[in-house]
């Protein structure tokens, strides 16, 4: 838990949304939990358009780039899912720097696939999270 896991902070704000911890313990993943028909993922590399079929369900990881993509290299199914991507965040204050140009938080690209998919009402008391968050953030570390 850091103060900037957004997944966390996202999965707070969203009533449907649950987190499913991978690799904490020795015990073997239940992937069926998370490959309910019309699950799509939410990763960075494909077209940022909205879907032809609306997913019922996006699967987002909560992580650095690297680790997402290694989440999504040991997990065969997440290799299998259809991929929902969106177009490149504007340019805005941040908690972090991303390490890629295309990079955001998980929260931010939460906001973004509801904008989409839900429109931008939907997607605004998420934007105001991650910009409460940035403030909180910034504030706190400012005066280490």
């Amino acid at each position: 838990m850091r103060p900037s896991n957004t997944g966390r902070l996202a999965a707070l704000a969203l009533a449907r949304a649950e987190v499913v911890d991978y690799a904490l313990d020795a015990r073997p993943f239940d992937e069926a939990r998370l490959a309910a028909p019309h699950t799509w993922l939410l990763w960075p590399e494909g077209p940022p358009a909205p879907p032809q079929v609306r997913p019922a369900r996006l699967l987002v990881l909560d992580g650095t780039w690297q680790q997402a993509r290694r989440m999504r290299q040991r997990l065969g199914f997440l290799q299998r899912l259809p991929i929902f991507s969106l177009p490149a965040p504007r340019p805005r204050l941040r908690l972090r720097r991303p390490s890629r140009a295309d990079g955001m938080s998980t929260l931010e690209a939460i906001a973004g696939a509801l904008a989409v998919l839900e429109g931008d009402e939907v997607a605004r008391p998420l934007e105001a999270l991650y910009e409460a968050a940035v403030i909180a953030f910034t504030w706190r570390t400012a005066g280490r």
